[in-house]
């Protein structure tokens, strides 16, 4: 079971495709967002749902899945309405929140730096509370940058243009097999090299 056996917390060395380590929590988080739709999806005003459910799920990678039941409430949502009529009117803000978390995306709570040193000080409370802050971060980072494309018109249109829904109907698959490709290509090549 070469394939499926990994374990994200400790080490990649005991699958042939660490790329698969996702595979269980998008399993997991697509199971909460059918159970969280199936318990709560009539309900009009959830967001006190949403308020606890981050404090049971927000630790890890669901968080990310909570984050986008959360983007896909407010996207049909009347704040939605605004929120979307505003970035479209100023689509400096979309661009804004798309470059922001574009920078963002390189936080490592390391704490060499200033940012990491503030960012790590202003999630004291949620590092007490046994939040991961990198996962944390990056998937607020993940929000910022899918609001940023969702609200600003001129990307919209580019990645729905043709080229890019066809890299897109291709880009799952050869996300899960690129690890075994690149080896096996790097093997060929060094093979030929020597």
């Amino acid at each position: 079971d070469g394939f499926f056996a990994y374990d994200p917390y400790t080490s990649f060395s005991v699958s042939y495709n660490p790329a698969m380590w996702t595979m269980s929590f998008e399993l997991a988080g697509s199971f909460f967002v059918f159970a969280f739709l199936l318990l709560f999806g009539r309900m009009t005003r959830r967001y006190a749902v949403y308020a606890a459910l981050f404090f049971i799920v927000g630790r890890g990678y669901y968080s990310a899945f909570l984050f986008g039941l959360l983007i896909a409430d407010g996207n049909g949502s009347l704040w939605g309405e605004r929120l979307r009529s505003l970035l479209e009117r100023r689509s400096v803000l979309a661009w804004l929140l798309l470059v922001a978390g574009g920078c963002l995306t390189g936080y490592f709570s390391d704490g060499r730096n200033v940012w990491s040193q503030f960012l790590d000080q202003a999630g004291a409370g949620l590092r007490y509370a046994g939040f991961d802050l990198w996962i944390l971060y990056h998937n607020i980072v993940a929000a910022m940058m899918l609001i940023g494309v969702m609200f600003n018109p001129l990307l919209r249109r580019l990645l729905a243009s043709r080229p890019l829904v066809f890299l897109g109907r291709l880009a799952y698959s050869m996300y899960l097999i690129h690890v075994v490709l690149l080896c096996s290509a790097g093997c060929s090549v060094f093979l030929y090299l020597q």
